[in-house]
């Protein structure tokens, strides 16, 4: 089945970045690609607005302002309230990797890597018309509220406490398309072997195993460093690491894809609690309501209705996509190859007490080309 995948980070392009197309193996469950086109930067990372550029319609965004986005990063201001400024920002978060062998591998012997997720990420900017102690239980007999600072008195209907809030959501296969576009998986693995073991490839799936044919001698010293009292006894994933770089490694890059969104909220000050009666004033002529209860509605009467008690509510807009091809990107998706990386077991099984971000971008895999002597090394 031929595919094709864009903006796929592609370490053989000098911008890192790549369409590539190629055939899907079933057999082997594996992507054997056939052409890559390197791409700018500009094309697969949304460029920073320029001041002073001519504006792009106010209604692709909120707050009349179109976001900043870089690397992963989203930055959204907001001053529609004269004499306030917000601003909502988000990084995608990254993706979590069990690897073993741990912390290095062996020529000949797969290294095999385990996705275990990623998580959306939201955030929400500061307050704009600040109004202090709302409570959204407590319900008051006056329509006026004193929020204090420089917001002050404000009265039935106020909106205060307004926040412009920004999202990364994580695609995955039960997302479908978004504004019409799919990335080729929800996660790919993409593998910088030397060019005479088949350069530079890339496969799917949850979990991926590969083999190196050749040590990582003479690559950059950017992986973690076995320590050498392993060597003779037993050690605990975390006991094998002398220090998170200084080995020579290769680099595997998982990707993910990311869709940003934004939504507004704000506290409204409003009445919850109507209290109804029958008024009377002559010349109104009206015959609305039965003032003296013989079940006939009286001349000169009008049925009233007025507020008891007030109460606070928060309101949240619904969740809004930006579409990132405004902005000059060739799809709705951003890419991302944030990671953390822990040990495994042959298995599967978390070995380390914890992820590591030393590496964000990569995950290293050291690669020996003697077994060395000693218990656990492949553990």
């Amino acid at each position: 089945m031929d595919f094709t995948a864009y903006c796929v980070t592609w370490p053989d392009c000098d911008s890192g970045w790549a369409n590539i197309t190629g055939k899907y193996v079933e057999a082997g469950d594996i992507y054997v690609v056939s052409d890559v086109t390197c791409l700018p930067e500009s094309a697969c990372v949304a460029a920073t607005p320029v001041p002073g550029a001519t504006p792009t319609p106010a209604s692709w965004w909120p707050c009349n302002y179109p976001p900043i986005i870089e690397n992963g990063f989203i930055r959204q201001p907001c001053d529609q309230w004269p004499g306030w400024h917000i601003t909502a920002e988000a990084t995608i978060p990254p993706a979590a990797v069990l690897r073993n062998p741990w912390p290095r591998g062996m020529v000949g012997i797969p290294n095999c890597l385990w996705y275990q997720g990623a998580n959306d990420v939201e955030n929400w900017s500061g307050k704009a018309i600040p109004c202090a102690g709302v409570s959204y239980g407590t319900r008051y007999d006056t329509n006026t509220y004193d929020c204090g600072g420089t917001t002050g008195l404000v009265t039935e209907g106020a909106r205060v406490n307004h926040q412009i809030g920004v999202a990364w959501r994580h695609w995955d296969q039960g997302d479908g398309p978004i504004l019409g576009y799919t990335p080729v998986d929800e996660v790919a693995w993409v593998i910088k072997d030397r060019e005479w073991n088949g350069g530079t490839q890339m496969r799917t799936g949850y979990e991926m195993c590969y083999t190196f044919e050749t040590s990582s001698y003479g690559l950059g010293e950017d992986g973690p460093v076995w320590n050498s009292d392993c060597q003779d006894q037993e050690c605990t994933c975390d006991e094998r690491i002398a220090s998170w770089l200084g080995e020579e490694s290769y680099h595997v890059n998982v990707q993910t894809w990311w869709w940003p969104e934004w939504s507004m909220k704000y506290d409204e000050y409003r009445c919850v609690e109507w209290e109804s009666f029958c008024e009377h004033r002559p010349g109104w002529g009206t015959a609305g309501c039965d003032l003296d209860g013989d079940g006939v509605n009286d001349p000169d009467t009008l049925n009233r209705r007025v507020c008891k008690e007030w109460s606070w509510r928060n309101v949240q807009e619904a969740w809004e996509i930006y579409d990132l091809t405004l902005l000059g990107m060739s799809s709705t998706l951003m890419a991302s190859t944030n990671v953390v990386v822990a040990g495994a077991d042959p298995d599967g099984t978390m070995c380390s007490s914890d992820y590591t971000d030393a590496w964000p971008c990569y995950i290293p895999v050291p690669v020996l080309e003697l077994q060395p002597v000693g218990p656990g090394w492949y553990d």
